[in-house]
């Protein structure tokens, strides 16, 4: 089922995409713009870091929290 999945970078319009179960031996269409048809670059996400994550450390005394580097 094609959903909005986001705006176009190049006119501001609604990206449709399908997410989710794809039942078909192809892969899925590629995501596109409804106002100018332009289609997704490339199959790589952009990403962004995440926060600091705290690591537990389990000792024979107590557990203790101890920052992520």
């Amino acid at each position: 089922m094609r959903q909005r999945i986001g705006t176009c970078s190049l006119c501001g319009g609604d990206v449709m995409g399908y997410r989710g179960a794809w039942y078909s031996v192809l892969p899925p269409p590629p995501d596109e713009c409804t106002s100018c048809g332009a289609v997704v670059a490339s199959d790589v996400i952009e990403m962004a870091l995440a926060p600091r994550r705290r690591h537990y450390f389990q000792t024979t005394a107590t557990t203790r929290v101890v920052p992520a580097p």
